[in-house]
């Protein structure tokens, strides 16, 4: 304990002594009852105030990226945000997309971006990290399918894997996505076009 804390420490006390002893030699039992009374009305109006203010914070919100990359960023944008990628997947004649993947330190997915060529420019149109530390709508990898739904409501759509040991869930209003695997988030995704879908899907 500092010596400045200390002395504010005493003070208070030393202040809550000798209102007890003007309260006991004065009689003025009511008085404390009052002013106690306003005390706690003005830490429950405190205490909603805070709640309300941590809602709405944190109330849905349309998605417009993944930690540092956002949804319509150019390639040299994400590049000179993120770095080299790790693997640069070219487009071809039948789709020409251009994808960017970046590994972390445990070769996990850190980012995932796809872009479209839109207007003879490529944009991101899609960016997915499984990089526990990156969140989409105040979720990250671990958090459980369940509690997506219990704030975000049912999925627009879902897109369950060729294998079907994996599931996307989607949500078209927020432009979000999370893959899902044994009821838990493995992936987040800010999506422009509010879908992430599998290639090839379970049928």
């Amino acid at each position: 304990m500092t010596l400045g804390s200390a002395l504010i420490l005493i003070t208070f006390i030393l202040l809550i002594t000798a209102g007890i002893y003007y309260v006991t030699k004065r009689k003025k039992w009511r008085l404390i009852g009052k002013i106690t009374g306003a005390i706690l009305l003005l830490a429950v109006l405190v205490g909603l105030g805070i709640w309300g203010w941590y809602q709405y914070q944190n109330r849905p919100q349309v998605v417009t990226g993944v930690g540092n990359v956002s949804l319509g960023m150019t390639p040299v944008e994400v590049t000179l945000s993120v770095g080299k990628p790790k693997v640069n997947l070219e487009g071809s004649e039948e789709d020409t997309d251009l994808r960017y993947i970046y590994l972390n330190y445990s070769d996990e997915l850190d980012y995932f971006v796809r872009f479209s060529n839109e207007s003879g420019e490529y944009r991101a149109v899609l960016i997915c990290s499984s990089n526990y530390l990156r969140e989409v709508l105040g979720f990250s990898k671990y958090n459980s399918e369940s509690e997506v739904i219990k704030k975000l409501g049912e999925p627009t759509s879902i897109s369950v894997r060729e294998d079907g040991l994996q599931k996307t869930i989607s949500y078209k209003q927020w432009k979000a996505g999370f893959e899902i695997e044994q009821g838990n988030v493995e992936t987040v995704c800010a999506t422009e076009s509010g879908e992430v879908k599998y290639i090839k899907e379970y049928e």
